[in-house]
Formats: C-alpha cells, structure tokens, sequence
C-alpha cells in the first residue's frame, strides 16, 4: 500500500472517536506539528487539547511542549556580562 496522510489521519481520527486515546494523542501530534495535509500547525490548540488526555505519551508530551513556550527565568535575566564573566580568563573592569 502507498503511504497515504490522508487515510492514517482518518483511521486515528475513527479509533480516536471509538475512545482509543493514542490515537487521540496521535492526532493532536499531527495537529501541533501539521504533518499532515489540510492540517495546519496549530500549537496552543494541540497542547490544551493534548493536557486533557490520560495518557502517559501525552503527559510527556503536554510537559515537553509547555516548557518549549515557556522562556525560562535565567533567559529573561540574560545579558552579555554574564556570559563574558563565565569565560575563564576574561576580565571585566
């Protein structure tokens, strides 16, 4: 058989709505990442939809995702100085 998108997005979507919840979490993978055609990327759709499956894949995924839009605190406190301080030998006056 040919790879077809189209037709694995319809049967997750069949399984998904017969209560399977990996393909639930499959879907919602295609969804965040648009994988497939006539589904467009669409990340904070797919990670609120994705914190709601019970799912250890999805869990993961729902942490994995929510840290990747989440600038850490250090980042925010970020400067040239600090990087240049850290570098063995560099003096700053």
């Amino acid at each position: 058989l040919a790879e077809s998108k189209s037709v694995a997005v319809e049967l997750f979507q069949q399984a998904a709505d017969a209560g399977n919840l990996q393909a639930k979490t499959d879907l919602l993978y295609v969804q965040y990442h648009g994988l497939a055609d006539g589904i467009a990327a669409d990340k904070p759709t797919a990670l609120a939809h994705m914190a709601t499956v019970d799912n250890p894949r999805a869990e993961t995924l729902t942490q994995a995702w929510s840290a990747a839009t989440t600038p850490a605190a250090d980042v925010a406190a970020f400067d040239a100085k600090s990087i240049v301080r850290a570098v063995p030998g560099i003096c700053l006056k």
